[in-house]
């Protein structure tokens, strides 16, 4: 087989399951493309112009399209017209290099159309970026790539899949009729988020198995969400699949490998009790009262108005966490209003008491004959 021919996959009728555990070992699985293969498999069946061309933006998924027909292929699930066929991507950049003398790319691309004719429609061309066989290897008016594979495709002799974006189908292909006419269009449209996110957990193992660590369907999810929102300039499912290998990469950097998929069992939240998180509003009360004990004010709280601080300041994500910032604002900020508005001076004694709805705090400055006990709690 020629080196310019790169297989993707090849099988027979002996060995299509050994062939498809090992292309399943290979290739990613093709998730959502259902309906391009099958338009795909049905133009390689045709008898003449059986040449099928992938259209659509950088990033959609035009080369997945055609990994999907080999692993068909190679899974049986393919008209007997295809049964034993192998994929190879033809490589028009390697014919071109190291082509010294006149005639050496033409040679080169002729012997690949040969070994493609005498499969007798076994062997199926790939050409990613078919774009490139127009001007491909013409030195002089020798002929380029495209007018030499026309007579072949116009026979119908060989199969072939092509690649490329909407904006050089319309370029080059499209300028050339009779190329054009030789090949079936078939649109890859840019998947919808429900679509990438179906992808995304369909590539998820691999990508686990490649990074050594877990993959959230949470984080899926945000991936695909976050590159829908900020990164414009590429399309679905491209920039959803490198933001999560980016991210599974940052976090093997961030942490070390003994840590990745540890950290759940090492670090356990247990929501708080009740008794506990009143305990913690207390300490930040006493904290509160020699604050004010240092202006010369003595401050006393209710249990009442302990509990309303712990409902309102409790959250079961983050714990104890919001307590201290809930009273700077709502008790702190408050005793410090009235001591600049004159409600409180040096010497006066505040209680702080549940507000009557249990919904809120009430502060009363007591007058001596009030006071009970300013550290009361």
């Amino acid at each position: 087989m020629s080196r310019f021919l790169q297989h993707v996959v090849g099988v027979s009728k002996d060995t299509a399951q050994t062939a498809l555990l090992g292309i399943s070992a290979v290739l990613d699985p093709v998730i959502g493309r259902d309906d391009e293969i099958d338009r795909v498999i049905c133009i390689l069946c045709r008898r003449t112009k059986n040449c099928a061309a992938l259209v659509g933006a950088a990033g959609v998924g035009k080369a997945a399209v055609a990994e999907g027909l080999a692993l068909r292929i190679a899974a049986g699930d393919v008209p007997d017209a295809l049964a034993g066929a192998r994929v190879a991507e033809l490589d028009v950049g390697a014919m071109v290099a190291g082509t010294r003398w006149r005639g050496m790319f033409e040679q080169r691309l002729k012997d690949a159309i040969a070994q493609a004719e005498d499969s007798d429609g076994k062997l199926i061309l790939f050409i990613d970026e078919m774009h490139m066989i127009v001007g491909a290897g013409d030195r002089g008016g020798t002929g380029d790539a495209a007018n030499i594979l026309k007579p072949a495709l116009a026979r119908g002799r060989i199969r072939c899949v092509g690649a490329t974006t909407s904006q050089e189908y319309r370029k080059h292909i499209e300028k050339d009729s009779a190329l054009e006419r030789r090949f079936q269009k078939v649109d890859v449209d840019e998947p919808s988020v429900e679509a990438t996110i179906a992808i995304l957990h369909g590539l998820k193992k691999r990508y686990q198995k490649h990074h050594g660590l877990t993959i959230d369907d949470d984080a899926l999810v945000a991936a695909v969400r976050l590159a829908d929102r900020y990164i414009t300039g590429r399309q679905f499912p491209d920039k959803a699949i490198d933001l999560m290998d980016e991210a599974c990469t940052a976090v093997e950097e961030c942490f070390k490998h003994e840590l990745i998929n540890k950290l759940s069992e090492i670090v356990m939240f247990e929501p708080l009790s009740h008794d506990e998180l009143r305990e913690i509003v207390r300490i930040q009360m006493k904290g509160v009262i020699a604050t004010v004990a240092d202006k010369g004010v003595f401050l006393f709280a209710s249990d009442a108005a302990l509990d309303v601080i712990c409902s309102k300041s409790h959250n079961d994500v983050y714990g104890a966490r919001p307590i201290k910032r809930w009273m700077e604002k709502n008790v702190t900020t408050v005793l410090a209003d009235m001591l600049v508005n004159g409600e409180a001076c040096r010497g006066s004694t505040i209680s702080i008491d549940a507000a009557d709805d249990k919904r809120g705090l009430k502060y009363q400055v007591m007058t001596k004959q009030e006071v009970i006990d300013p550290l009361g709690i």
